[in-house]
């Protein structure tokens, strides 16, 4: 049995559990359009035929109905073949929305493949006219307009009961307390939602690349997680973990981590990332950074239109893959006084990211100040934009929330942080004091990465 044989089987088993158990909604698979043709198997034909009448009649449908419909059309080994469909286990609901997809899809190439041969056919017969081909052609147009007859628009009690149905929505923390602070919901769950965009913005030397490594670390101690390491390459990046590793600063899984950076073009991108979750099941997919990602798409002039379809492209396959996808942006000095931060190079480009923050250097000209200012441009999941004072501590390479005085100057970590290792101190800083202040670990130089 091949699996697509396999597939017609799940869903006709599928069907009959859900006739009899529930657990399907059997309106919106009949909205499919999906039809007795759909099925090669003239077994499979019989009982979906048997399945289809029963429903738009408004009538239950089990063995007892089906049987004896396929022995009177003659369908050799009806009894093995229907105990078969019955002993399949159920699936769920969208998985089971999956599989008529496949299936129609199928059957769609089926009908390419037939309408070609019919036209190289004609084609070669002299005795056929050029109209008896056109119209040939159109009967076959008018087979695919029917095969998708079925409407995508839905009553929003049909789309609450089969939300109702699906799992709930997955939340991957960061183990960045500034984001998964602002990113939990109204039932306390924190973290990046399971699917959309998540931008991060910023001018150079702010710090975009520092918070993006510390998400894929953390992550990876659970999740498999992909990195388009564009910016800098896997060699370089490597070269930052080893040295993390052996610095006793990092804790994250590097069998987890999945990373490319020979990779540019975006029907490309998507494609690999495509490969990547199917393989290893990729839960998060991160970007380093968009400006290095290519469109050359020759319909497109201009580099907003080119910088917005990308972010589309990633947008529906961050949803059909329904996992999130990080991407570092780099901004525009010019924009950086406007309540929607703008892409380096493409002012009006569009985003489709459902969140976004932007982070800045509060006292640029003082080199030795390690202070930032967040701003949450762009949050679709909580409406909230707070603005949050963070400090970066280059020995761990982490940011933390600190409250500011009346004058402006640090006050309280409001995170608890990671003390660098002793032997980052004493190889690297032997003159920091054995504190726990914030305060006293803000003055020394950021490490090259």
């Amino acid at each position: 049995m091949n699996d697509l044989d396999n597939v017609r089987g799940l869903i006709l088993g599928t069907m009959l559990s859900a006739n009899e158990f529930g657990g399907v909604d059997l309106s919106v698979v009949m909205n499919t359009g999906i039809s007795k043709d759909w099925f090669v198997n003239d077994a499979h034909r019989s009982i979906f035929e048997v399945m289809s009448v029963c429903y738009e009649g408004g009538r239950a449908f089990d063995d007892g109905v089906i049987l004896p419909y396929m022995k009177k059309a003659a369908v050799p080994h009806a009894e093995e073949m229907l105990l078969d469909i019955m002993a399949q286990k159920q699936v769920p609901q969208n998985i089971l929305m999956e599989h008529i997809a496949s299936l129609k899809e199928n059957y769609h190439k089926q009908m390419l493949h037939k309408l070609n041969a019919d036209i190289t056919k004609a084609l070669a017969d002299e005795n056929i006219s050029s109209a008896a081909i056109s119209q040939m052609m159109q009967n076959q147009i008018d087979g695919y307009a029917s095969l998708n007859k079925g409407s995508s628009t839905k009553r929003l009690s049909e789309v609450r009961k089969l939300r109702k149905l699906k799992p709930p929505a997955v939340r991957i923390e960061t183990g960045v307390p500034f984001i998964d602070t602002v990113l939990t919901d109204k039932h306390g769950n924190s973290g990046i939602r399971n699917e959309g965009l998540f931008y991060i913005s910023g001018l150079k030397q702010s710090g975009k690349t520092y918070i993006l490594t510390r998400i894929i670390e953390n992550v990876s101690k659970t999740h498999p997680v992909m990195f388009g390491s564009l910016e800098f390459g896997e060699d370089m990046y490597d070269e930052n973990v080893e040295s993390q590793q052996e610095d006793g600063t990092f804790s994250g899984n590097i069998d987890n981590i999945h990373t490319f950076d020979n990779i540019y073009d975006i029907n490309a991108i998507c494609a690999e990332i495509r490969l990547q979750h199917k393989l290893y099941g990729i839960q998060l997919v991160c970007i380093d950074s968009a400006m290095r990602v290519s469109n050359n798409n020759p319909l497109l002039k201009t580099d907003e239109r080119r910088i917005s379809e990308k972010f589309v492209k990633l947008g529906i396959l961050s949803k059909e893959l329904q996992i999130p996808i990080i991407i570092i942006v780099q901004s525009s000095k010019e924009d950086l006084k406007s309540s929607m931060v703008s892409v380096k190079g493409s002012m009006d480009a569009d985003h489709e990211g459902y969140v976004w923050f932007h982070i800045t250097k509060v006292k640029s000209k003082d080199e030795e100040s390690e202070l930032r200012h967040v701003i949450w441009v762009k949050n679709k999941d909580t409406h909230k934009h707070p603005i949050q004072h963070l400090m970066f501590v280059p020995q761990t390479s982490d940011f933390y929330r600190v409250e500011l005085d009346a004058n402006g100057y640090v006050g309280k970590a409001l995170d608890k942080f990671r003390r660098p290792p002793a032997k980052v101190i004493e190889t690297a800083y032997e003159d920091i004091p054995n504190t726990d202040s914030i305060k006293e670990l803000q003055h020394y130089s950021m490490p090259e990465f």
